[in-house]
């Protein structure tokens, strides 16, 4: 969680999901300011990614050769964090 204090400055909070542990040896914060009607999203390699209107293709073939249906359009953030459990 990001919260920019009163002064200017920020405070970050890095926390686990249920019960997991990982340990860092660096972390980066960087400031991204994309135009109004950009997203931005970070690749599971690191990558900073923008968009602006994201399509879902009909069907698509994960790592494992299965076919992942996609007759539902699942949401912008469905699909990021599918990409990131896919790491």
């Amino acid at each position: 969680m990001l919260a920019q204090k009163e002064d200017g400055s920020y405070s970050l909070l890095l926390s686990e999901f249920e019960n997991e542990h990982d340990f860092f040896d660096q972390v980066q914060f960087l400031a991204v300011d994309p135009s109004s009607n950009v997203n931005v999203a970070v690749s599971p390699y690191g990558e900073i990614l923008t968009y602006t209107n994201p399509f879902t293709p009909k069907s698509a073939i994960d790592d494992t050769e299965r076919t992942r249906s996609t007759s539902s359009t699942p949401s912008t953030e469905t699909i990021m964090k599918d990409m990131m459990e896919a790491t």
